[in-house]
């Protein structure tokens, strides 16, 4: 309480100091003569004040649906929006670079609609590959159409053709007459046992008997004849594949004679008029016969490095790892036909091969004479065309 306070006064709410009310004064009309004017005091207590009434939000007169519609009541919003102190420039500009960016089309929308476009592909796709992994193609027979049948479908039995027939027929036959034969010509122990299984035994014997000189003799165990239905049959010659007690796969060639079917013993050996060793070795100069796969190559070396004049084919035999490179002579009328043959893959063919004079690799040969394609001989000068049979 100030000094000299008398105690009597008003507590300020802010600071909470006693305040002194001023004191009443009366005019001194002695010292203002002409002053008749006096002041007229009114106790606190007497003044009229309006009273303060409580008013809950169901005084409020709501909106009309107008005013709702037109979006009125934004207005009266912004009217209760307290008085916000102006901005400073830099701050501005940043309020309308936020503003603008969150103006931007959201990529929202785009990234859902895309993966929906996706998935919906992604399910036809998925729709079309399962509607055809139920069907299978059923090959049929040159002159037959190719027909679609499912896997579960219920489908009318056809009768069998009298060309399917014959062909089960001749299958059935030959597997039946040349199986007794390969299983006693797999297990022969002396080779004179050869003669009555082999075709053309004056020539064949001659050449097994040499052969047998240079490799040992051993019988093979097969573990099934015509393995999975290979049987190709062609005019009287007939081709099956075996497969060994070590699981290998050796393809045999029968020919059908009026004393039943017998072997081509030279298809089946891989023979050669010299072994594939014996050759590089000696390097003779006279032609030797040799059944090869052979295509067609680009190694021009030594004395055949001119490929104006030459054609490189590479020879492989089945007793050999070792291969030896042909060279065909371009000029040579009776080598196009094999110059044709190796130019689309590799084929079987016997060929005769020799070597140059004072030849100075041994890998590398002369092939001087096309015999015929195939490793089985056919039954007659005009039958060259027969189905090839090779290891």
């Amino acid at each position: 309480m100030p000094k000299q306070h008398d105690g009597v006064g008003v507590v300020c709410p802010a600071c909470h100091h006693l305040s002194r009310l001023p004191e009443e004064k009366k005019p001194d009309l002695k010292k203002n003569p002409g002053s008749q004017d006096t002041i007229e005091l009114i106790p606190r207590d007497s003044r009229k004040v309006p009273p303060v009434v409580a008013r809950s939000i169901d005084d409020v007169e709501p909106l009309s649906p107008s005013e709702q519609a037109s979006g009125s009541f934004e207005h009266h919003a912004s009217k209760r929006r307290p008085i916000q102190q102006e901005l400073p420039e830099w701050e501005r500009e940043t309020e309308q670079v936020n503003s603008s960016r969150y103006r931007q089309k959201s990529p929202l929308p785009w990234v859902v609609g895309g993966t929906l476009l996706g998935l919906t592909l992604v399910g036809l796709g998925a729709w079309v590959v399962l509607g055809t992994v139920g069907k299978q193609e059923v090959a049929k027979l040159p002159g037959e159409d190719i027909q679609w049948e499912s896997h579960g479908a219920v489908t009318e039995e056809k009768p069998v053709t009298e060309e399917i027939q014959n062909f089960l027929t001749t299958g059935n036959d030959v597997l039946e007459s040349a199986e007794p034969i390969i299983e006693r010509f797999l297990t022969v122990e002396n080779f004179e046992d050869f003669r009555p299984l082999v075709r053309f035994p004056d020539v064949a014997m001659p050449r097994i008997e040499e052969w047998y000189k240079h490799h040992p003799l051993k019988t093979k165990d097969v573990k099934e004849v015509g393995y999975g239905g290979s049987v190709t049959v062609k005019n009287n010659m007939t081709s099956l594949t075996l497969q060994m007690k070590d699981y290998t796969l050796k393809q045999i060639a029968l020919v059908r004679t009026d004393d039943g079917y017998r072997i081509d013993w030279e298809s089946w050996v891989g023979w050669t008029e010299m072994s594939w060793e014996q050759l590089i070795k000696e390097r003779p100069t006279e032609p030797q016969i040799v059944l090869v796969r052979a295509k067609i190559d680009a190694y021009y070396n030594r004395d055949f490095t001119d490929e104006a004049k030459w054609v490189s084919i590479t020879l492989n035999n089945p007793n050999s790892d070792r291969t030896l490179y042909g060279y065909v002579d371009r000029e040579d009328p009776t080598l196009t036909r094999l110059i044709s043959g190796v130019s689309s893959g590799e084929v079987a063919v016997t060929v005769k091969i020799r070597y140059p004079e004072n030849a100075r690799a041994g890998n590398q040969v002369i092939i001087t004479e096309f015999i015929f394609n195939g490793w089985v001989a056919p039954e007659k000068e005009d039958d060259e065309k027969a189905e090839p049979v090779t290891e």
